[in-house]
């Protein structure tokens, strides 16, 4: 497991049995996303005079490159007296287990967890494919500072440094040169990230436009 786990306890003692079992349902996650950043799990045990039966509200929170995750048990709680006043047989772990309804309640957030994480691949998935590339003009190359700046279709000024250009091609830039580019949110604002040049005969297909 290559992310960081962190486990809060509400009105519950931290146990070292519940963390086993919080990691080991944590393993499955990378099944579903192979670059989950962090996860962060809080285990609630609602007061008495508000609940029986099932008490243990377990949530998961996921954070994967561009996005976040938030998943909890869903199980409605269950009050052992009342199916037991109903002529119901209530299961062991609802009346007599707390331990083995708290793994359940943990299992259980993490299969939604699952579910969820699922829904946000296929999501980036389809704007990945659906996504057409940007292009940019160099207007201004500061190499000896390893930065530059570039000039989109629409008229619009983004910085962009050495670490962002592609094949390591940042000596090949130069002001005029078309690039492709993705945006994404800098300290300073807006910037381009993973820039690429553009193949030479696109760049000479583009001068004879603008000439």
């Amino acid at each position: 497991m290559n992310f960081p786990i962190q486990i809060s306890y509400r009105n519950l003692e931290p146990s070292p049995a519940v963390e086993a079992w919080v990691h080991k349902q944590a393993e499955k996650l990378e099944t579903f996303h192979q670059s989950i950043v962090r996860c962060r799990v809080v285990i609630d045990v609602a007061h008495r005079h508000l609940r029986r039966g099932n008490r243990f509200l377990v949530k998961v929170l996921l954070s994967v490159p561009g996005g976040q995750v938030s998943a909890r048990n869903l199980a409605a709680p269950v009050d052992p007296e009342k199916l037991l006043d109903e002529g119901r047989k209530a299961k062991k772990f609802e009346i007599g287990a707390p331990q083995k309804e708290l793994r359940l309640a943990i299992a259980e957030a993490f299969r939604s967890a699952g579910r969820r994480l699922q829904d946000l691949v296929r999501l980036q998935r389809r704007k990945v494919k659906t996504h057409k590339p940007t292009l940019a003009r160099v207007i201004e190359l500061f190499s000896d500072r390893g930065y530059g700046f570039l000039e989109t279709l629409e008229g619009r000024r983004l910085y962009f440094h050495r670490n962002s250009v592609l094949h390591e091609a940042f000596d090949d830039l130069a002001p005029g040169v078309w690039v492709q580019f993705s945006e994404e949110r800098g300290e300073q604002g807006p910037q381009a990230s993973t820039v690429r040049l553009v193949r030479r005969t696109h760049q000479r297909r583009r001068t004879r436009i603008a000439a």
